[in-house]
């Protein structure tokens, strides 16, 4: 599915923060999930997608973007430490998804499926986070429980800017530790 496209001089700070917004956005678009969901138009594909698989040295038609590309993408991966940060940036996608299924049917059956599903990304992200070497320079970003849960007072806008706030600040952490 993936063609090696000549690799762009990138650091791995570059490459790093390529995957996980990756990572995040074939999440959010429904890529990494099992399910189909609305295409990704061709302009979204070329402004948000594709320069991304460009710095991390891989090229995918927008013709073949959907359900299987997550794993086709991570299996093109040359090494586990990449693996990993595309990983996080799935967790942080999903971490969004769960805590705003909790916001928005709060004491439902959803809430509660909600609850479950964020306290597993919340594990995992943590453990990414550790093994990477990331969780400890975020600082007060590093309580995930308290980033990742919403508050009772969160609005789905106060949510949404505090979950960009902490995919931020592990991107800046990554940018800090691996070069800009």
């Amino acid at each position: 599915m993936f063609n090696k496209n000549p690799i762009i001089e990138t650091t791995r700070g570059d490459r790093y923060v390529a995957l996980i917004e990756l990572g995040y956005k074939l999440f959010s678009y429904g890529v990494a999930k099992e399910t189909d969901t609305a295409p990704v138009d061709e302009d979204t594909w070329l402004r948000e997608i594709k320069p991304l698989y460009n710095i991390i040295g891989l090229s995918a038609a927008a013709a073949e973007f959907g359900p299987e590309t997550f794993r086709s993408t991570r299996e093109s991966l040359g090494n586990e430490r990449d693996k990993e940060f595309l990983d996080v940036g799935t967790l942080l996608a999903a971490g969004t998804l769960y805590g705003s299924a909790i916001l928005l049917h709060r004491d439902s059956p959803y809430g509660a499926q909600g609850e479950i599903g964020l306290k597993n990304v919340i594990s995992q992200l943590r453990y990414a986070l550790l093994s990477l070497g990331l969780l400890e320079g975020l600082s007060e970003y590093s309580n995930l429980e308290s980033q990742l849960y919403p508050s009772k007072e969160d609005t789905a806008e106060t949510y949404s800017a505090r979950q960009d706030m902490l995919r931020s600040a592990v991107v800046g952490e990554t940018r800090r530790q691996y070069g800009k």
